[in-house]
Parts: C-alpha cells; sequence; structure tokens
C-alpha cells in the first residue's frame, strides 16, 4: 500500500476520540436502560407485597379482635347462658314445656272394590277365554285391565 492508500483510511486522534465517546456513551445508555427495567421489576413485585401485607395484617387485627373476646368476661357469659343453659344466682330459667296434644285417630281405608263381585258369569267367562273385554251392554260393568 503506498502512502496515499494509508491516510485515506487512517483517522485522526480527534475522530478516535469522538468514537470512543460514542460507544461509551451507547454503552452507559444500555446499563441505564437495563437498571430502569430491574427497578419496574422490583417496584411491581413491591405493590404486591404491598397488598399482601395490608390483607395478612387484616386478618391479624380480626384474629386478635376475636381472641380478646373469647378470653374476655362476655363471651363466658354468653356461652354460660346459651349453650351450658346456667344462670345467674338469684335468677330463674323459665323453660317452656310443649303441650302435647293426643294423636289423631287414624282413619280406616275404605275398601277396595273387587270388580269381579259386580261381574256377571258369562262376562269372566268371555275374558278367560278370548283375553278381551266384552261387549258392553247397557246393564253390565266391564272388567278392568289387569
Amino acid at each position: 500500500m503506498n502512502d496515499q492508500q494509508l491516510r485515506r483510511f487512517s483517522i485522526t486522534l480527534t475522530q478516535f476520540l469522538i468514537g470512543l465517546l460514542v460507544l461509551a456513551g451507547i454503552l452507559i445508555a444500555l446499563g441505564i436502560n437495563q437498571n430502569q427495567a430491574a427497578l419496574d421489576a422490583v417496584e411491581a413485585s413491591e405493590a404486591t407485597v404491598q397488598v399482601q401485607l395490608f390483607a395478612e395484617m387484616t386478618v391479624a387485627a380480626e384474629l386478635t379482635a376475636t381472641l380478646q373476646y373469647v378470653t374476655g368476661p362476655s363471651a363466658v357469659e354468653v356461652y354460660n347462658r346459651d349453650e351450658a343453659r346456667r344462670v345467674l344466682p338469684g335468677e330463674v330459667r323459665v323453660v317452656p314445656m310443649e303441650t302435647l296434644l293426643p294423636p289423631e285417630p287414624t282413619a280406616t281405608p275404605l275398601p277396595t272394590p273387587d270388580p269381579a263381585h259386580n261381574a256377571e258369569e258369562w262376562m269372566m267367562w268371555w275374558y278367560l277365554l278370548t283375553d278381551r273385554e266384552p261387549p258392553l251392554r247397557p246393564s253390565a260393568t266391564p272388567l278392568p285391565d289387569s
């Protein structure tokens, strides 16, 4: 290569420093961008933890209130009156009694009418021989299907 070709491809110190500064600026910008993304993720998880913490603090407050009530005298009094059926000295417990009425007598069922009792003899023979209902006459009562 000759001298002119080398000059054409050679860079000056100023160009080298500017290129180095641009490269350093790009690397710094990428590092800041990564740090910002990590900070956003931490802030999102912090918000989730804050919601969970608030819920747990509410449960803890409810459990503390329940513990204070259960260990207090009012819960013992309510249990004694309602479940243990105890009374304070000087009180009289009134227990309502159910009045038992005598049971009502059971109605006697009506006897089931026998269709063969009202049937005429020829109707029974007809049914036995033909396995069909006999022809109807005004005075005759048909046998029911079995």
